[in-house]
């Protein structure tokens, strides 16, 4: 009976050590394999795999990363300035900064360099040359040196009647700029007309008038 018994003993030990192997075998294949649960990532073509025992290039791509984060904003597009026109539509002349229109009257101011602006000046009217275009459109003016060559053109008026068209001239004179020079040719500047000259007569206000309601610094 004790022979028996001792044989079944030895029996059951060699089944349960099977079962311990197959356990432990188990165990050591879940641990190297992975779990066939566990999600997988596929990496894309330029994605790399990144070893952790290499930390200098973990380092540079995060700081490739950082700077890429670092790029300033696109900046909003700046809008481009209007065109200055004249009444009618059409592009102001060459160097004009404004047009006005008040009743019978059309004024076109200049552009005055800034030194110039900041500067003490007095105002003029310089002698000039009127005609019309040929088209009788518009005036044909040259405007000659009033004080100084210094001065620049500020400001042409054109005043129309019925009967007639009037231009008045208005220049900035610096405070002490140099004097006339005799041999500098006119400047000529071509301003349109709000009506066609049709006949009517063609004046300038004449050189040396006073100014009124015109001030300068």
């Amino acid at each position: 009976m004790s022979t028996s018994g001792t044989q079944r003993s030895y029996s059951i030990w060699a089944v349960l050590g099977v079962f311990v192997v197959i356990g432990l075998v188990g165990l050591v294949g879940l641990f190297l394999v992975g779990s066939p649960r566990t999600p997988t990532v596929q990496l894309s073509g330029n994605q790399r795999l990144v070893d952790r025992a290499d930390p200098g290039q973990a380092d540079a791509d995060q700081a490739a990363t950082d700077q890429t984060d670092a790029l300033p904003a696109d900046e909003p597009a700046v809008s481009e300035p209007s065109p200055v026109t004249v009444p009618g539509g059409a592009a102001a002349p060459v160097g004009v900064s404004d047009v006005l229109r008040a009743e019978d009257s059309t004024s076109f101011t200049f552009d005055v360099p800034p030194e110039i602006a900041s500067a003490a000046t007095v105002t003029a009217v310089p002698p000039v040359r009127v005609a019309y275009s040929a088209d009788g459109t518009a005036v044909v003016v040259g405007v000659s040196c009033a004080v100084s060559s210094a001065e620049v053109l500020a400001l042409l008026s054109v005043t129309e009647t019925a009967s007639s068209v009037t231009v008045l001239p208005v220049v900035l004179v610096p405070d002490g700029g140099p004097p006339c020079d005799g041999a500098a040719p006119p400047r000529e500047v071509i301003v349109p007309l709000a009506s066609p000259a049709a006949g009517r007569s063609l004046t300038v206000v004449p050189a040396g008038t006073a100014v009124p309601g015109f001030t300068s610094n």
